[in-house]
């Protein structure tokens, strides 16, 4: 699986266990990578001032991203809406990443 595979199938746990829609879990600073950071450093993360950056389509980010930078689609540098971020949802993200982490080095 490539590294944007892995992110997607993370990303993909929001949509389906946690009814965040993809472009508000993001890839930079959304809901998804938010909760991450909320579940090994709470004290890191200030949800009051999180903001939504681009919320539009991922493929659309990943080739802008790649071409001319965050900052040509999100002023604040954000990706995606984080105000449904929780521990929790991080904690399961976590879980995922694991696992295929566990998933490429028995398959190489």
């Amino acid at each position: 699986m490539t590294d944007l595979g892995a992110l997607l199938t993370v990303a993909q746990l929001g949509v389906q266990e946690h009814d965040v829609p993809l472009a508000e879990g993001g890839l930079h600073a959304g809901e998804w990578e938010t909760s991450m950071v909320m579940s090994i450093h709470p004290e890191l993360v200030h949800l009051e001032r999180g903001a939504a950056g681009y919320t539009g389509d991922m493929e659309c980010a990943v080739g802008a991203i790649f071409g001319s930078g965050v900052h040509s689609i999100s002023e604040n540098g954000v990706i995606g809406d984080p105000p449904q971020a929780s521990a929790e949802h991080g904690a399961r993200y976590w879980n995922e990443v694991v696992a295929i982490t566990l998933g490429a080095v028995d398959d190489p």
